[in-house]
C-alpha cells in the first residue's frame, strides 16, 4: 500500500534538520594492515574504478565513482558512524 502524495513529507518537514543519507560502498581492511598494502589496494581499485568500462557500467545504474584517499575515507566513515546512534533519538520516534 502506498502513501497518498498529500500525506508525504520531506525529511526536513519532519523536523530532522541537516539529515543526509546516501548509499556508498567502500573497502575496509583490518586495523593492522600496513599503509603500503592499503595504498596498493587503493591504487589498484582506483585504476579499475576510473576505467571507461567500469564508469559506463555504473552510469547505466545512475551511479558514479567518487574515489577517496584512504585517510579521507577513514574520516568519512568515522563521521558516518557517529551520525547513526542519534538518528532515531533525534527523530523523536518511539515505540507505543
Amino acid at each position: 500500500m502506498s502513501t497518498p502524495a498529500s500525506q508525504r513529507f520531506s525529511v526536513a518537514e519532519t523536523g530532522l534538520r541537516d539529515y543526509d543519507v546516501s548509499a556508498w560502498n567502500g573497502l575496509i581492511a583490518p586495523a593492522r594492515v600496513s599503509d603500503d598494502i592499503v595504498g596498493k589496494i587503493h591504487n589498484d581499485v582506483a585504476r579499475i574504478a576510473q576505467g571507461k568500462d567500469f564508469i559506463d557500467l555504473l552510469q547505466t545504474q545512475a551511479l558514479e565513482v567518487e574515489l577517496m584517499r584512504p585517510e579521507v575515507f577513514r574520516a568519512f566513515l568515522l563521521a558516518e558512524l557517529a551520525k547513526r546512534p542519534n538518528l532515531v533519538k533525534d527523530s523523536g520516534a518511539r515505540l507505543d
